[in-house]
């Protein structure tokens, strides 16, 4: 890696794409109906939140696989670049896409790590780059706990113990970077917030069955009301002070 700012390795992206995390060949065919790839269940019941699996990259993530022409066929025509201000001139930066490729992915090594990491995503203490746990993976999975119905994915429900185990020595090589030490939190912390929010609108909503649910969840979510905005930006900004507290020079 290259030296950034004040001292800080530049992340070798084409390094972390050679890394392995989940590699479980086959696990389609175990009755999972390829959630990982649509993130489509019966229980479920979006209005708009359909057509393909929602994608998340680190937008440094992103601008390497374009400008190495390794992003899945569409990926580029959904992309939507997103900034978070957490403080005036700081700013979380992300794009959001989707893929219609239903597990049929075009350059299969070259997946994002939203991708490589699922069914699971690292919880981490940014104050000593210490990996402490797993969340899952996808916004859409903080409904199975509060349903309190097994997950969809395979993996997460019958293998979670062996899959996180195999994950953890490349997480912990990443963690050592403030870049992904940050981004990582973050993620963690929205996933968090978002899980919060769903288990107090269905205790606020007794009884009401999951379809209900969903599409109430939807509403909000789309609004930006899924979750207390206020708190999700104070968690973020005292997750960067942390990182760049122990990395000084470091930027987002």
């Amino acid at each position: 890696m290259s030296q950034g700012a004040v001292g800080i390795e530049t992340v070798d992206w084409e390094a972390v794409h050679r890394l392995s995390f989940v590699d479980e060949p086959g696990c389609w065919t175990s009755g999972c109906q390829s959630y990982c790839c649509t993130h489509k269940s019966d229980l479920l019941a979006f209005s708009i939140l359909t057509g393909g699996a929602g994608m998340i990259f680190f937008e440094a993530e992103y601008d390497y696989l374009r400008a190495s022409g390794r992003l899945q066929k569409g990926f580029e025509s959904h992309a939507k670049r997103m900034s978070y201000e957490l403080a005036p001139g700081l700013h979380l930066r992300f794009v959001l896409s989707k893929c219609e490729l239903n597990g049929i992915c075009t350059i299969r090594e070259s997946r994002p790590l939203c991708c490589k990491l699922y069914p699971f995503l690292p919880r981490v203490d940014p104050a000593t780059s210490a990996l402490t746990g797993f969340v899952s993976g996808t916004v859409f999975d903080a409904f199975w706990p509060v349903l309190g119905v097994p997950h969809p994915c395979t993996l997460a429900r019958e293998k979670a113990d062996a899959v996180q185990a195999r994950m953890k020595p490349s997480l912990t090589r990443l963690l050592g970077h403030p870049y992904f030490l940050f981004h990582f939190r973050a993620v963690e912390i929205l996933l968090d917030r978002i899980s919060e929010g769903l288990d107090a609108l269905k205790r606020a909503h007794a009884g009401i069955d999951a379809r209900a649910l969903s599409r109430k969840w939807e509403l909000l979510y789309l609004t930006g009301k899924a979750f207390d905005g206020g708190r999700l930006r104070a968690d973020l900004l005292h997750a960067y002070s942390t990182v760049a507290a122990r990395f000084p020079g470091f930027e987002i």
